[in-house]
């Protein structure tokens, strides 16, 4: 009466909370999710959910379901990871989800080292902001995330490793009016418009808004301008008078360039601590432990190479 894709849904609704935040993360439309979930109650002849205050609320029948449905996806993963393997040539798959910097400093090195010495895993990279990444791994659409993740409310499901930490630089534009002053204040900086990430944590968001202090402007936004990955980020700073956050490795080609300018100002709270994540539930590969070494290598470079 349930097919494979049946449980991934009902899973990622209770994961999301909600139809819309599942839908995006399934890549479907809200009524399309809707429609489909309609489908297997009619099947099921009992709902499955309820219109809550907190979202779509699971009705005790949806909660049989979920206490078989991990076991089920985890046996069905591996079978598919063995036909795989079997059908020679394609390997195993092992998807990763990653923030910005982690995304350059880490997962593309990792992956470039793995190619050479597993060539038969086969890498699936993407960048999102933290609570899509743990979306992701809930959904089982993805076996590792590499993200910073200080603000999840809840991460006892997961298992977390801490890497190292990197100490962030505002970084600007060459020729940017900054350069021009003696002495750059961070208050001074951050009168300009910020570029960041959407996701940026409470933490380094309300230190960066205590130290704008006196320079505050009515006019400019704060943060002035959200993206998601760092080649945006720094199409955004080449282009105007903007300064953004970065770890000087992960900008290393752009400085040797003289593309952009690292402003010689530094704070304790100027870091950024990634983590890899994955769902403690699912099984771990033998492809798993070899992706998470590489990583762990690539992160340790990346520290040793940050000033």
């Amino acid at each position: 009466m349930l097919e494979f894709r049946d449980l991934q849904r009902i899973e990622a609704i209770v994961a999301a909370g909600g139809f819309t935040r599942a839908a995006r993360a399934l890549g479907m439309t809200q009524p399309a999710l809707t429609r489909s979930i309609a489908a297997i109650e009619a099947r099921l002849r009992g709902p499955l959910f309820r219109r809550g205050r907190r979202g779509a609320e699971p009705t005790p029948l949806c909660r049989t379901i979920l206490a078989a449905a991990p076991e089920i996806l985890s046996r069905m993963q591996a079978l598919n990871d063995r036909l795989g393997q079997m059908r020679g040539g394609s390997g195993e798959e092992v998807s990763i989800v990653s923030g910005p910097f982690p995304f350059d400093m880490v997962c593309l090195p990792a992956a470039l080292a793995l190619a050479r010495s597993q060539p038969r895993i086969r890498l699936r990279l993407e960048v999102q902001p933290w609570p899509s990444a743990l979306a992701q791994l809930r959904q089982r659409h993805a076996e590792i995330a590499v993200i910073t993740a200080n603000e999840a409310p809840d991460l006892a499901e997961f298992v977390v490793e801490p890497l190292p930490a990197w100490p962030l630089h505002l970084i600007v534009r060459a020729g940017h009016p900054l350069l021009a002053s003696r002495r750059v204040t961070l208050a001074a900086a951050l009168a300009h418009p910020l570029v960041t990430t959407a996701h940026l944590s409470t933490m380094l968001h309300t230190a960066l808004a205590d130290a704008r202090g006196s320079a505050r402007r009515s006019d400019v936004a704060f943060p002035a301008l959200l993206i998601e990955s760092l080649p945006g980020w720094l199409r955004a700073v080449r282009g105007s008078d903007a300064v953004a956050l970065a770890p000087l490795p992960a900008i290393a080609e752009e400085l040797a360039r003289g593309e952009v300018v690292a402003l010689p100002l530094r704070a304790p709270w100027l870091t950024t601590s990634p983590a890899m994540i994955r769902l403690a539930s699912q099984p771990l590969t033998a492809a798993v432990e070899a992706v998470q070494a590489e990583l762990r290598a690539a992160a340790a470079r990346a520290a040793q190479a940050s000033p």
